[in-house]
């Protein structure tokens, strides 16, 4: 039987349910504030120089797709995944670009500063829908204690990052 059809048959659909609204939903949120501060500390302001609704969408897209190919057994899929969104900004990161900035103007950002918010965002994706997957896995094999913990771990290490990037925000101002 393959991996995926034997750990959806054999498992609690209960434990999918929560893995997938913590790895993909509860996420959302603290993601997008890190994103926005993020960008701020780089002197940019989302409003305006791109939808920031498809970031939203994509980043809960992706980390459904992460929750099931790592259920799956397909890990491939994940490097597959971030190497089609490296393709598609490579230009941008490749040389300087004018942006609005966050007091009317604008600001030119350098290419690091758009990898950085770009690796940061996909790191945080990738480590919810990792945890995910290990609170569905050890849940389905008993370990609910574990599975929860690690689960809101990483779920707490997203809030976590926005509160330092608040505080950092504060502390500089």
């Amino acid at each position: 039987m393959p991996p995926l059809l034997h750990v959806i048959l054999c498992a609690d659909p209960e434990y999918y349910f929560w893995g997938y609204v913590l790895g993909v939903l509860a996420p959302i949120w603290p993601m997008a504030q890190v994103s926005r501060l993020l960008w701020r500390r780089v002197g940019v302001t989302a409003e305006g120089e791109h939808r920031t609704d498809l970031p939203l969408i994509v980043g809960a897209l992706e980390r459904v797709l992460y929750i099931s190919a790592l259920l799956g057994g397909v890990r491939e899929f994940v490097g597959l995944w971030l190497a089609l969104k490296v393709v598609g900004g490579w230009k941008g990161w490749s040389e300087d670009r004018v942006l609005k900035a966050e007091g009317g103007g604008e600001v030119k950002v350098h290419p690091r500063n758009t990898v950085n918010v770009f690796l940061i965002g996909n790191g945080l994706s990738l480590m919810n829908a990792a945890a995910a997957t290990d609170l569905i896995r050890l849940a389905g094999n008993g370990q609910y204690g574990r599975g929860w913990a690690v689960a809101i771990t990483a779920f707490v290490a997203t809030a976590a990052l926005w509160g330092l990037l608040v505080a950092a925000g504060k502390a500089k101002a």
